[in-house]
């Protein structure tokens, strides 16, 4: 008949396989597996009895740490099989029947036990068989011990294996039976004893002292089989004279001996350990005694330094607006200028077709129009704050760093695009004339431009390009610009908390614009408005926060130095009847004293036709594209 653990064995080692990676019982196979052993050892448990423990004999080859445990185990493993052959049938182990673990010896012990309960006469049994359940009691301590060191399982086996044998062997023997529990029972008090300090001080000195241990202590498991091996009579008369543990006086001295020294050198690691902090507390209490007054220093040099900053920040921002709204201004016409005598040589060498000529009022759209653009970087720096109010001190590294999650929301390569295809596309000369007017008007301001619907992706769309090409030349103006152009990417997923693809992309552009705005603040400000981390880390990319991210676009918005150029494109993806209400709160937010506001769209939206004045709205004509294709109003209804 088969023995129901070994079924169990043998399907462990397959659990692991067997079970699918996303099955919750495979966590729990994966534990089974790294505990279980080999499949060498399952099959023949005995194996390590029979085999040589360590083919080398070198010294040089061996574990320093357990290289005289390894001596020890080989002899105790000769031994044991000497030991097994000279054993009469009734006292010899059945290996087939038993296993060398510490389950193992358990199961010996109650065999043991209960054939001691059959005999009529059993009370002198009782000490033997009170002892050795004692004894039972400490083998987890032997396994905890031997398991630290290297090939500690091999250890374990011959231990338990061992102990099997000489069990088996007393069971129908008083005199044996009582002496070896006894003798067992010291050595595991030994044992049990340095438990504590073994874990604690789990360090190489001491695994060495274990392997010393277990190595006398194997060697009195040898001595213990070669008394037991004797010859009936002569280990009779030896009997009468003296008990087991009395006869391994030496041996079992040597094991407290080495119990005794990993109990003291648990001790002085202890005391080290206790000095070492002692140390440690008193040094780091110096330092921060003589550190106060430096740290304070500090604090005072990096707050003159932020001062600094915005000292020169004020004194610099009516230099540069002068210069920078005219430096704009020449961009403009150096980029039409550019563009019509690249077109006046292609159509002389003939290779443009008829509809893609420039109009002749193009040469001239920004003549005698260049003063007056962005007059708004003189304004006072800083929102105006009631001091009345408790006024905190943030840094823009700071605020940074507690809003860097809100990139994981939206995607960088939004924010800026390529404008070098504009060279390919003609663009009404009106539609400049309208940028022009309206960065020439001071903030507030808002202007929608509005495109027919349009086939092509960002390159071929005329009206994506004006934008890009207006938000770099206010770049390479250095003028304060944040930007977006929105999309509905293929393949993204909708997050938890969000309804359309449409209200997570409407929530993708205020984190941009957030993002943006944290850029631009000044190195170190004073303010009352509240741009902790908290009010950052509430934003979790779900449209049940919606509220707090407007919440902080507007604040961001006031705290600014000077009117921010915003320019967004392809508000028309975000169109639905869910994202209604968004639109419009941001359109409020935009609205606000320091925004220039410029929108393109590629087709209509109800919303800006809603909220925005017929002043503030303008149609692109498509006539002047020479790339894209246009789309009429049906192809949308079909």
């Amino acid at each position: 008949m088969c023995d129901p653990r070994h079924l169990v064995r043998a399907y462990s080692f397959e659990a692991e396989e067997r079970l699918l990676p996303e099955s919750d019982a495979r966590r729990l196979a994966q534990m089974l597996a790294k505990h279980q052993g080999s499949k060498e050892d399952a099959r023949d448990p005995w194996r390590n009895f029979f085999e040589c423990f360590h083919h080398s004999t070198d010294p040089s080859d061996m574990d320093p740490i357990t290289q005289v445990l390894t001596v020890e185990t080989n002899h105790l493993r000769e031994k044991w099989k000497a030991f097994i052959e000279f054993s009469t049938p009734m006292d010899r182990l059945d290996i087939r029947m038993s296993e060398p673990t510490m389950n193992g010896v358990i199961e010996t012990v109650e065999k043991t036990t209960q054939a001691w309960q059959l005999k009529r006469n059993n009370s002198r049994f009782a000490k033997a068989k009170r002892l050795f359940h004692q004894f039972c009691k400490t083998l987890h301590s032997h396994q905890a011990f031997l398991d630290i060191l290297p090939s500690g399982s091999e250890y374990v086996s011959i231990f338990s294996g061992t102990l099997n044998a000489v069990i088996q062997a007393s069971t129908n023997h008083e005199k044996i039976a009582e002496g070896l529990s006894e003798s067992l029972c010291i050595v595991s008090q030994y044992v049990n004893n340095c438990k504590p300090d073994l874990q604690l001080f789990n360090m190489e000195d001491m695994q060495t002292l274990i392997a010393n241990l277990y190595a006398h202590i194997f060697l009195l498991l040898t001595s213990i089989m070669d008394w037991m091996m004797k010859k009936r009579i002569k280990r009779l008369l030896d009997s009468f004279n003296e008990d087991l543990p009395s006869v391994f006086d030496n041996e079992m001295g040597k094991i407290k001996d080495i119990s005794d020294r990993i109990r003291n050198l648990a001790s002085q690691k202890n005391r080290a350990e206790l000095r070492s902090t002692r140390l440690t507390a008193e040094s780091i209490a110096r330092d921060v005694r003589a550190g106060l007054e430096g740290d304070k220093r500090h604090q005072a040099e990096m707050k003159h330094y932020a001062e600094s900053i915005l000292r020169e920040q004020s004194r610099t921002s009516e230099l540069w607006t002068f210069e920078k709204q005219q430096q704009l201004a020449d961009n403009i016409v150096n980029l039409l200028e550019e563009r019509a005598f690249r077109w006046l040589e292609c159509n002389r060498a003939g290779n443009r077709t008829s509809h893609q000529q420039l109009p002749t009022s193009s040469l001239v759209l920004l003549d005698g129009s260049a003063q007056g653009i962005f007059p708004f970087l003189s304004l006072p720096l800083g929102p105006s704050a009631n001091y009345a109010l408790a006024v905190s001190e943030y840094t823009s590294e700071a605020i940074a760093i507690s809003s860097r999650h809100l990139e994981d929301f939206f995607h960088r390569d939004r924010v800026r695009l390529s404008c070098d295809a504009f060279d390919l596309l003609m663009v009404p000369p009106e539609s400049f004339r309208e940028i022009s007017d309206w960065a020439s008007t001071a903030a507030p301001n808002l202007l929608w431009l509005e495109g027919p619907p349009l086939e092509g992706d960002d390159f071929e769309n005329p009206v994506t390009m004006m934008a890009a090409t207006v938000i770099a030349l206010a770049e390479k103006t250095k003028l304060p610009v944040i930007s977006y152009f929105c999309e509905l990417r293929r393949g993204e997923k909708l997050r938890d908390g969000n309804d359309t693809m449409e209200a997570q992309a409407m929530l993708s552009l205020v984190y941009a614009l957030i993002r943006q705005l944290i850029e631009l603040l000044l190195p170190s400000l004073e303010t009352s408005v509240d741009i902790s981390e908290g009010r950052f880390k509430a934003l979790d990319g779900c449209l049940g926060t919606w509220s707090q991210a407007t919440s902080i676009l507007a604040d961001l918005g006031e705290l600014m130095p000077g009117p921010v150029l915003c320019i967004i494109d392809g508000l028309h993806w975000l169109t639905d009847r869910g994202t209604d209400s968004y639109l419009s709160d941001l359109l409020k937010i935009l609205h606000g004293d320091k925004w220039k506001v410029l929108l393109f769209t590629t087709g209509r939206s109800v919303v800006l036709q809603l909220e925005l004045s017929s002043s503030e709205a303008s149609t692109i004509d498509v006539r002047s594209f020479g790339r894209g294709v246009a789309l009429d109003r049906q192809d949308f209804d079909e």
